[in-house]
């Protein structure tokens, strides 16, 4: 299991919202993280746990952070007796339930650093919701684990 540094652990609720409306659901975000990306590489891969205690379900649509120039929902399916990752057009989180985005499941793929990102450095992820909401939290970079 996909285990944070105290430190990388944040809770947060809504703490940004689109267009004057807040979050018609309650999403806690915990467990977060983004990996340094491997030397000469131009990806990293975010992780972080989604909580909706609320009654309603909602979709995660997208994923945006000004740190990266695009950002994808990812997951790991086999196909054919082969692990393959797959671009996902949204997430469902369901009602009462919790979705972990953690190595080899889902995850936030995130593509070309807007510079190099160091071990420790506080990176912005706004998840954009199917309600027209933004909710925004921040992470730390943390290294590849040694294999």
């Amino acid at each position: 299991m996909f285990k944070m540094k105290l430190g990388c652990a944040v809770a947060m609720f809504v703490t940004a919202t689109l267009s004057g409306h807040a979050l018609s659901v309650e999403l806690k975000i915990t467990d977060t993280a983004v990996r340094q990306p491997l030397p000469g590489r131009t990806v990293s891969v975010g992780y972080l746990t989604i909580e909706n205690s609320s009654a309603q379900s909602v979709q995660l649509l997208k994923a945006t952070s000004p740190q990266f120039a695009n950002i994808e929902l990812h997951n790991h399916q086999m196909v054919d007796g082969m692990m393959k990752m797959v671009r996902l057009k949204e997430l469902q989180v369901p009602s009462g339930e919790v979705v972990k985005l953690q190595p080899g499941g889902l995850h936030l793929m995130m593509f070309r650093p807007t510079h190099t990102l160091a071990v420790g450095e506080e990176v912005q992820i706004n998840l954009h919701w199917s309600d027209n909401t933004i909710q925004s939290y921040r992470t730390q970079v943390v290294p590849v684990p040694k294999q």
